[in-house]
């Protein structure tokens, strides 16, 4: 059996002894998912007046995208890999932020 398969986390849709709810663990997190989305915003801004970015690309949605996607695919590998698997968790996160980014280029593996 899976941890995912688990009967005390399918019951509770999270790990044993985990509150269904922390507020203030929630606010953390809230904080740090802006902080990110923002970052990474400004980070795609310039990239577009470098020019390195197309035109088109709209910064926050994209910065919200990404962040969502990372999050939760580490999230998700976590709760279910052994860590035999994080590098080709790593490698395959990267290749898609890349092409979300910069468009199709060579993966160079």
């Amino acid at each position: 059996m899976s941890v995912s398969e688990s009967p005390s986390r399918a019951a509770a849709g999270r790990p044993a002894g985990l509150p269904a709810r922390s507020p203030c663990r929630r606010g953390r997190r809230d904080a740090a998912v802006a902080w990110w989305r923002g970052d990474h915003s400004t980070g795609l801004d310039e990239e577009r007046r470098a020019g390195t970015v197309g035109p088109g690309l709209d910064s926050p949605t994209t910065a919200a995208l990404l962040t969502w996607m990372v999050e939760r695919t580490i999230s998700m590998h976590c709760r279910d890999d052994d860590t035999s698997g994080d590098a080709q968790v790593a490698r395959s996160v990267g290749r898609a932020v890349w092409l979300a980014v910069y468009g199709d280029a060579p993966s160079g593996s």
